[in-house]
């Protein structure tokens, strides 16, 4: 009888990452020896990983969506958490493909080419423009931007070709909220380490994690379940209290839309919800009436919710209602390249040598030149077109719909209260809360790196029956 090749190309695949713990087990040892101590957090790192791997078998590629659920926790050798996802799951679909272990549970997407020439255009501008190995930069300039986009559409391509079922995003929920529960104290206890006097600080970014979880807390409970005075009811106002505390207005303005835009997209409680919201909105008025009369909130609180009318602290008042200075001002940069060069902007994110030091090294004025140089544009849309042109827009606007539109499609097909439901509802209203803030946030490739992936995840939900 000839032998079983799955059960070989499994025996040759543990033998591998076998040989790979080994390498690293000496590493680690070294390491420890010369006191090298992010060394010894990389090689840990990778020996997780390659467990990770071989426990999750075929389920592998949930590496992906887990590493931007991870994302702030560790980022061991200078790699973030959605980085080494992105990289785990890409190099073990080659493994296995090669291994023919897959065979039978993929299945090939061609809306996946919806997305393509976004990813081309991009390419062209590398090759007329490449920034080489000198300008590598960091995670926030230089050539590692093309290196995110590529991992991104391959990472996207990958999740595609899944059959993702809903055990599969049971999991994908579960580990998600576990995740996001430890990115969350983790930033509470550094900031504690080093926090300034809070009295004075105008944004506190370490609660900015909590975001997340609330969207998955009401992309998979009901809005009456909330009302219920259950768990659910205390978390999702804890949850609340630390976006406001964050002081980042578009996290408040996203938290406060999540569960109206959840009840009438899955047309679930929509008159309770819009009866809640309206009582909710005569205690904002109260709350906003008082302010700077009677009481004075936090300052992060006053930030996160001044871009509503009230008596807000000196502070606030270079942002108060929808003013955005920095923005404003960072866009006339973006502007400015797009009249210079309207068809390929300025070629992509290659910065001349002398610029990436003097960016890289801290370089700004209040005129912000140095997010101008870097691409941090805060504008998708002006962004796109300041780095790749007019084109490059259109392109990325094409995806955009692509996205909406196979969001909208899985949701319909979930059935209710399944978890494949609450992963469709998750991506989907993130989604269209992207687009929404997509004139005041967003950058040329931190956007696709993002939205491939998830992208990839939606078209490979395989919902068991329609409803």
């Amino acid at each position: 009888m000839r032998p079983d090749p799955t059960a070989y190309a499994i025996k040759f695949q543990q033998f591998v990452f076998g040989l790979i713990l080994l390498t690293l087990g000496f590493l680690i040892t070294g390491g420890v020896m010369r006191g090298t101590a992010n060394a010894i957090l990389v090689a840990i790192a990778v020996i997780i990983g390659a467990t990770l791997i071989l426990l999750l078998d075929r389920h592998y590629w949930m590496l992906c969506p887990l590493g931007f659920a991870a994302q702030g926790l560790i980022s061991p050798g200078g790699l973030e958490m959605a980085e080494i996802g992105c990289i785990a799951v890409i190099g073990t679909n080659f493994v296995r493909r090669t291994l023919r272990q897959d065979i039978g549970e993929t299945q090939f997407r061609p809306a996946v080419f919806l997305a393509l020439p976004h990813f081309i255009w991009m390419a062209i501008a590398f090759v007329l423009n490449p920034p080489g190995i000198s300008a590598f930069g960091d995670s926030v300039i230089g050539s590692r931007f093309y290196i995110k986009v590529l991992l991104g559409f391959w990472a996207m391509i990958v999740l595609s070709i899944q059959k993702i079922t809903e055990d599969d995003c049971r999991i994908i929920f579960r580990i998600s909220l576990v995740l996001g529960a430890m990115v969350l104290i983790r930033s509470l206890l550094s900031a504690a380490l080093v926090s300034p006097d809070q009295r004075t600080v105008v944004t506190l970014y370490q609660f900015l994690p909590a975001t997340a979880l609330f969207y998955w807390l009401f992309s998979h409970f009901r809005f009456g379940v909330f009302l219920r005075f259950g768990w659910q009811f205390f978390v999702a106002g804890i949850l609340t209290l630390a976006t406001l505390y964050a002081g980042k207005r578009r996290a408040v303005f996203n938290v406060a839309l999540f569960p109206l835009m959840r009840a009438f997209i899955t047309k679930t409680d929509r008159k309770m919800t819009v009866a809640t919201y309206l009582v909710a909105l005569l205690v904002l008025i109260c709350l906003l009436v008082g302010q700077g009369r009677l009481y004075e909130l936090p300052l992060p609180i006053q930030r996160g919710l001044s871009f509503l009318p009230a008596k807000w602290e000196r502070r606030i008042a270079a942002i108060e209602g929808a003013k955005d200075p920095f923005r404003d001002n960072v866009r006339s940069y973006a502007w400015a390249e797009v009249k210079k060069n309207p068809l390929l902007g300025r070629r992509g994110f290659a910065i001349p040598l002398q610029e990436l030091t003097w960016v890289h090294y801290g370089g700004t004025t209040k005129d912000h030149e140095g997010h101008a140089i870097a691409g941090n544009w805060h504008n998708t849309w002006v962004g796109v077109m300041a780095d790749f042109g007019i084109p490059g827009a259109l392109w990325w606007g094409l995806f955009s719909i692509a996205l909406l539109v196979t969001g909208h499609t899985r949701l319909r097909q979930c059935a209710p209260g399944s978890y494949q439901r609450t992963v469709a509802i998750y991506y989907y209203c993130g989604s269209i809360l992207m687009i929404l803030a997509s004139h005041t946030s967003g950058h040329s490739a931190l956007q696709p790196f993002q939205w491939w992936p998830i992208y990839g995840l939606l078209l490979g939900i395989t919902p068991s029956r329609r409803t």
